[in-house]
């Protein structure tokens, strides 16, 4: 593992970066793994970057920006849509010749279920997501034909060290997880599986809305809500199987 050069201090975000690195080096070795910290909102970093053989590429870097439409810069925009959609463009354009030389090449680039599903504050962010979406299709079309596969996972919930839960479900989704799609889609085992965008949200993006919606704002009472903390889905049918009057039909 190489590390960055002084007088470079890695930033939080960075370490954990490096940590990893260390992790993989300790299964396969020091010298198969070779880090680098670059800023890859420049736009000529993706050509530095890969400049070696190369079977898999995973663009997880992210920024992530949570502001109304009416409040967010033009320089928060651009950060963002360099970070999370040029530099996936321009690292893929950068490595598809590597890509193709290995006959079975890979890339799995970051979604989001904020792509498919709106939140007040996250459009920003949001709109990052939806042209990763658009554009793992489009590449996997053009790619396909190539010997190169492009798909995305797309991740739900998946707090960061100290952050709240925030979800219905018993739990949040873990890092592991969403990593374990990732290897999934790079390995030969999904050598069928190209312009995909696999949902890794324990069933976010599938919930209906009544099940979605805060209880409080569906007109729930007092006892549906302690219901529907013991059972959901008791609750729901319970719900809806009432007449208006609040009676059941006969």
């Amino acid at each position: 593992m190489t590390s960055p050069p002084p007088p470079f201090v890695p930033r939080p975000r960075f370490r954990r970066g490096l940590g990893a690195s260390g992790a993989v080096g300790a299964v396969g070795g020091t010298d198969a793994v070779r880090t680098v910290v670059a800023d890859i909102a420049v736009p000529n970093t993706a050509g530095a970057l890969v400049t070696a053989a190369l079977d898999v590429l995973v663009h997880a870097a992210v920024v992530v920006d949570s502001a109304r439409i009416d409040e967010w810069t033009v320089a928060q925009w651009d950060r963002a849509h360099a970070v999370n959609v040029r530099a996936a463009a321009l690292l893929v354009g950068a490595a598809v010749p590597h890509l193709v030389a290995g006959r079975h090449g890979a890339v799995v680039l970051f979604s989001s279920v904020q792509a498919q599903r709106g939140l007040p504050g996250s459009a920003l962010y949001a709109s990052t997501k939806g042209a990763i979406e658009s554009l793992t299709r489009h590449l996997a079309v053009e790619l396909g034909p190539r010997g190169v596969r492009v798909n995305a996972v797309a991740p739900g919930w998946v707090p960061a060290d100290g952050t709240p839960r925030v979800t219905r479900y018993p739990r949040s989704g873990r890092a592991e997880e969403v990593a374990s799609v990732v290897v999934f889609l790079a390995a030969d085992g999904a050598a069928w599986v190209n312009g995909a965008v696999l949902a890794v949200d324990g069933g976010v993006g599938v919930v209906h809305p009544v099940y979605a919606s805060p209880p409080e704002t569906v007109g729930w009472s007092t006892r549906m809500r302690r219901r529907l903390r013991r059972s959901p889905t008791d609750a729901i049918v319970a719900r809806l199987s009432r007449s208006p009057r609040g009676r059941r039909p006969r």
